[in-house]
């Protein structure tokens, strides 16, 4: 029987493993407890919401934080489109091309039946 003289296989080494991801410092400016409404307490911390949001924009470990961050606060600031109703354009409205029949045929879709 052979016995190993320990030259470092297998067993933990340092640095081996997956990296940990940076994550988000803790929120240190927690505010007091109050006796408003769910509704009242968010408009109150519009302000502070708004700071975190500008600052995940600007300095954000990953791009995909920042994009987030940012249609948060354009959502926020022009508003947010209704779900199903699409943007009208100017010149779709005064374009007529008789695409619109074509789409709207009876023909049902094409793929299968059950």
């Amino acid at each position: 029987m052979t016995v190993s003289k320990n030259i470092g296989r297998g067993g933990a080494r340092p640095g081996s493993g997956r990296k940990k991801k940076p994550g988000a410092g803790p929120i240190t400016e927690m505010p007091s407890v109050t006796g408003l409404s769910a509704e009242d307490l968010a408009k109150a911390l519009t302000d502070f919401a708004m700071v975190g949001l500008v600052k995940i924009a600007a300095e954000g470990a990953s791009e995909s934080a920042r994009v987030s961050a940012l249609r948060e606060i354009l959502d926020r600031a022009a508003g947010k489109p209704k779900p199903g109703v699409p943007a009208a354009k100017q010149d779709q409205l005064e374009l007529d091309d008789n695409w619109g029949d074509l789409l709207k045929s009876k023909q049902p879709a094409a793929g299968r039946a059950n």
